[in-house]
């Protein structure tokens, strides 16, 4: 039995000291945090030392070690348990990176929505240009129903800081982006054709919308109402798309003998990484929308807000294109 316990310290104490001297180290340096890693390790270390304590009180008493280790789990019962001695540190430039590259990884994918959504942005406009009473059946919201050159006098006479209706129709607007953009997500699972669909029909929506205001000769405003948040939502509905056909590729393409439960694992990571960039360009385009694009001429003139769209366009599509290609990495 003495053997067995000398052989058991033998083998163990490497492992004591290690945490032994991660435990000094937060102690003597109480600035210090841990990352994510760090944290992960300390609890294992942690688990291990009281694991191993209940294994030394099953062999000849040993005083002076049971001691020792119930010192090191006093010591770390702390910073297992109170947390400001770890903090969990989100690494938001790589998280960016790791978004950019994971777009560009997919391009196949993103090209499909992309041509989703462009044939429905010609039917939708060529339907409109054609039989404009069709647009009471293809849009869904009541205020684009009317005339545009009415539509945009009332919003150009209107104050949107007393409007309710200039809120209401903003938030309209954003939950429905936020639904379409979980619903093609999720229709992935049906091998990514109700995700097209409802990209098409999204885009019949857009390309509705376009031709009759300028038909009405409402160009302009339609630029300046549109570009500022319109530049970054429909990008984000077409990256949670991405998302989709990736989660409809793993269900239908074979991958050796890998279970489709199997497949759908291996995508979980770029899934959920586009996910995430999906919600904080949702964030930010509802932010816009309510409190940017909703302010019209003369309270904002047409050109600025133009401005803003443009170079708001331009700088995501340099992020996409440029982030993590130049050494970067995000592993």
């Amino acid at each position: 039995m003495i053997a067995s316990l000398q052989r058991f310290i033998l083998q163990r104490r490497p492992l004591w000291e290690e945490y032994e001297a991660l435990l000094k180290r937060l102690e003597d340096d109480v600035s210090l945090k841990l990352d994510l890693d760090g944290i992960q390790r300390l609890r294992f270390l942690h688990e291990s030392v009281a694991g191993d304590l209940m294994r030394v009180r099953t062999f000849t008493v040993d005083p002076d070690t049971t001691a020792y280790l119930e010192s090191l789990l006093a010591r770390g019962f702390g910073f297992i348990h109170d947390n400001r001695g770890v903090r969990l540190r989100f690494p938001v430039r790589k998280a960016l990176i790791l978004f950019a590259q994971t777009v560009r990884q997919h391009t196949r994918a993103l090209g499909l929505v992309v041509t989703a959504l462009m044939l429905g942005v010609l039917l939708g406009g060529f339907l409109v240009a054609f039989e404009p009473n069709l647009k009471e059946i293809i849009l869904p919201f009541a205020h684009l129903l009317g005339d545009p050159a009415e539509r945009v006098a009332l919003e150009e006479s209107t104050n949107p800081d007393v409007s309710e209706a200039h809120t209401r129709f903003a938030a309209q607007l954003m939950a429905n982006n936020i639904r379409v953009s979980i619903l093609v997500l999720v229709l992935g699972i049906f091998y990514g054709v109700l995700t097209l669909v409802v990209v098409f029909y999204n885009g019949v929506i857009l390309g509705a919308v376009i031709v009759d205001y300028l038909l009405a000769g409402q160009g302009v405003f339609l630029t300046a109402w549109l570009l500022p948040h319109g530049s970054v939502e429909i990008p984000a509905i077409l990256f949670s798309a991405q998302a989709g056909l990736l989660i409809a590729r793993a269900v239908m393409v074979p991958q050796g003998r890998l279970s489709a439960a199997a497949r759908l694992r291996r995508v979980r990571q770029p899934v959920c990484i586009l996910l995430g960039g999906v919600i904080v360009l949702l964030i930010w385009a509802g932010l816009v929308e309510s409190f940017f694009s909703q302010y019209h001429a003369p309270i904002l003139p047409y050109p600025a807000k133009i401005a803003f769209g443009v170079l708001q366009t331009a700088g995501l599509i340099a992020y996409l294109m440029l982030a993590g290609t130049r050494g970067e990495t995000a592993e």
